[in-house]
């Protein structure tokens, strides 16, 4: 069944490596081409992934994780090559958001808010469908239905829809990170790659929060047992994080035309008003713990 997977995904179009700094670089340069109201919010998104910058919008907003997380990319009509024409991206598409969202409307529930963002997104465009979970730890916007390979409407899971099993181990948070990617891999069939250059010290374990490069000794003193039985992929990582110094969102982003995806965990970045009343955004860290010392020199 594993390869039969491979098999359908990989019959797409585009082949050659990716990496996980390759895929990241491509969230970030995807921008918001936006008229603006008076407000300075954006009023269009145009984007591969518009429903991925409405999270961050949306969380931006609330300082609560809102979680994106891609379908396989498997009709030809969802993407296009990007401009040096080395690589395919999910083709560019665009609505309009709902007058909520602007910062000098009232504010509702986020969670009614996200409804309304993606019920404009439906109506306005032709992309894959999208649902929204809600769990403990935040929001969630997922794949419900995305073409296949014929460009027929299927209904799809995300990756971290997966049953998995994680062995109790000591690991560092990065390594439980790892170790959740490998299992959903083991258990999809699709390589899910772990991208997170900066977990360790924004998880800051067992109250340390650990330099940049790690010796082993500092990697001894950051490990802590963890582990995850018969639980779907989604809860095993919301289980890890309750340990975080940081509250973590996180994307799946998967690469069009490949068989493979990056999971990236990373801080909210707050919208916050800057002193000349410009819009700026600062990075949430280290807001689930009272002190977060250093490790000794």
């Amino acid at each position: 069944m594993k390869k039969n997977r491979r098999m359908q995904a990989s019959a797409f179009i585009c082949r050659g490596a990716v990496t996980p700094l390759l895929i990241f670089a491509f969230a970030s340069r995807i921008l918001v081409h936006a008229q603006t109201g008076g407000s300075g919010e954006p009023q269009v998104i145009t984007s591969g992934r518009p429903l991925d910058l409405a999270a961050d919008l949306l969380q931006g907003r609330y300082g609560k994780p809102v979680t994106y997380e891609d379908p396989i990319w498997m009709w030809g009509g969802d993407v296009e090559p990007n401009a040096r024409g080395n690589a395919l991206w999910p083709r560019d598409r665009s609505f309009s958001l709902p007058v909520e969202t602007r910062l000098d409307q009232a504010q509702i529930d986020d969670a009614a808010l996200l409804g309304k963002v993606l019920q404009a997104y439906h109506q306005q465009t032709d992309g894959p469908v999208f649902r929204i979970a809600q769990s403990r730890w935040g929001l969630h916007i997922l794949p419900a239905q995305a073409r296949n390979g014929a460009g027929q409407f299927v209904s799809v899971k995300s990756m971290l829809d997966a049953h998995i099993d994680v062995p109790v181990a000591n690991r560092t948070p990065f390594g439980h990170f790892q170790a959740i990617c490998a299992a959903v891999t083991d258990s999809v069939g699709i390589k899910l790659e772990p991208f997170s250059p900066s977990l360790n010290r924004l998880f800051a374990p067992n109250g340390i929060r650990p330099p940049k490069v790690l010796t082993d000794k500092d990697e001894e003193q950051i490990s802590f047992a963890w582990g995850a039985t018969g639980l779907i992929a989604r809860e095993a990582v919301i289980s890890l994080l309750d340990q975080s110094s940081t509250t973590l969102t996180w994307k799946v982003l998967c690469q069009a035309g490949e068989v493979s995806c990056v999971f990236s965990l990373m801080p909210i970045q707050l919208t916050v008003v800057g002193a000349g009343r410009e819009m700026i955004k600062k990075s949430l860290s280290y807001d689930r713990c009272v002190k977060c010392p250093q490790l000794p020199k």
